[in-house]
């Protein structure tokens, strides 16, 4: 593990970046603000495009590493297959925002976008799931939480039942 400290910039406030080791390299598991508080998104982005920017292109070449980082701006369109997509973004648009999937009709457009993570073997995190429904579709925080929440424990029932 390596530690690294940034002073402020104009865009962010000083921050703590952990580079964590593995087989293939390594990788950022979290940046953290040196102050209390939280990063923006842009913030954080704006470190790690520095970070690599200043730090790892300079000699990531002479130390035989290739630098895989992950555009700073993502859809769900990247996390996740079309079917997926297109039953999510269904479900979003038809669902009444106030009441999550309550509704009969909301539930099963729900049913079906989970269903279809889990057949197509998704990888879409709760995190990102509630962050789409808040920042992307406008729904409640709470609301998009509540729905990570089921949506997390509706997959460990579906992977529970593949077992049996």
């Amino acid at each position: 593990m390596l530690l690294f400290r940034r002073a402020p910039g104009d865009d962010y406030p000083g921050a703590g970046l952990t580079l964590w080791g593995r087989e293939d390299g390594y990788y950022v598991p979290n940046i953290v603000p040196l102050e209390s508080g939280n990063l923006t998104y842009a913030q954080y982005n704006a470190i790690l495009s520095d970070f690599i920017a200043r730090i790892v292109e300079p000699i990531a070449p002479a130390l035989g590493f290739a630098i895989d980082a992950s555009a700073s701006h993502q859809t769900l369109d990247d996390w996740v297959s079309a079917d997926t997509a297109i039953r999510l973004r269904r479900f979003s648009g038809a669902a009444n925002k106030s009441t999550g999937a309550s509704h009969p009709m909301d539930q099963q457009r729900w049913f079906d976008f989970i269903i279809a993570v889990h057949r197509n073997k998704d990888q879409l995190g709760t995190d990102q799931l509630a962050r789409w429904l808040n920042e992307a579709e406008h729904w409640h925080e709470d609301t998009a939480h509540d729905l990570a929440g089921n949506f997390e424990t509706a997959l460990a029932l579906l992977a529970r039942y593949d077992e049996t």
